[in-house]
């Protein structure tokens, strides 16, 4: 397992991840000063997020006897249409956290005859959030 990300599991096949990207920040006010450089004074932390980049090949999957992920897909828009969180979790074990799916972008290259990419590639944009209430946690099966 590469990445897990609610009840999505992201492994070589058939879902892989090609890229991660990582972005976190800091937030400040900004105090200008006459004759100077402004003065930041620090509010608190920004937002934290991940892109992850992964490779679908449904057709390569299914000759080679792998599920071909487009269930994996359909879970990923049914999670990203919920608003619910997600717990993430890196294949290490290590965990990211709780976040929302804020925009998943999917684009089919080489279309096969029925219209299936033989690559899709994702790119899934998450925010870290709050752990969900009792009620919401329960709710997300």
């Amino acid at each position: 397992m590469i990445m897990l990300l609610g009840n999505v599991v992201f492994q070589v096949a058939p879902v892989g991840i090609d890229e991660i990207d990582h972005r976190y920040s800091s937030r400040f006010a900004i105090h200008p000063v006459l004759g100077s450089m402004p003065l930041y004074e620090k509010t608190g932390i920004g937002p934290e997020g991940w892109r992850i980049r992964a490779t679908l090949m449904p057709e390569f999957c299914q000759r080679h006897g792998i599920d071909t992920g487009l269930f994996e897909l359909d879970q990923l828009k049914l999670i990203c249409q919920s608003g619910m969180p997600q717990f993430l979790m890196r294949g290490d074990g290590k965990p990211m956290g709780w976040v929302i799916i804020q925009d998943v972008v999917e684009r089919s290259r080489v279309l096969s005859k029925s219209g299936i990419g033989r690559q899709i590639t994702l790119d899934i944009d998450v925010i870290a959030t709050n752990a969900p209430s009792f009620d919401g946690f329960y709710s997300l099966g």
